[in-house]
């Protein structure tokens, strides 16, 4: 468990430090909801790259009655409230992203870290 947490966290720090050497190194003033769309980019490729691993470790089941049955789930299968509780998720995750770009534009990789 702990590598499979090591590995995932991976992605998140790589891209806080890529983030942080982008602002350092442009000469001129980059947008943050440019940078951020990059960022929730990269997060959804890495997200994807470790299904396989998430699968194996996550259920038993096969991976395409996991993922069907997930799917019915969270388009309200079982409460009519999930599709808007995933959307309201989407908000609240690209508030966060925005907010920690523009920290980390202000103040680095370790005054993002240390908050």
């Amino acid at each position: 468990n702990s590598a499979l947490y090591t590995i995932s966290v991976s992605g998140i720090s790589l891209s806080g430090v890529l983030k942080d050497r982008l602002f350092r190194e442009s000469n001129k003033t980059l947008d943050i909801l440019l940078v951020a769309a990059l960022g929730s980019t990269g997060q959804f490729v890495w997200t994807l790259l470790l299904l396989p691993m998430s699968f194996s470790v996550a259920s038993t089941m096969p991976w395409r009655q996991y993922l069907t049955q997930g799917w019915a789930e969270f388009m309200g299968a079982s409460a009519a409230f999930m599709p808007w509780l995933w959307m309201a998720y989407m908000v609240a995750n690209i508030s966060l992203n925005l907010s920690a770009v523009k920290l980390n534009k202000i103040g680095g990789q370790v005054a993002l870290s240390v908050s």
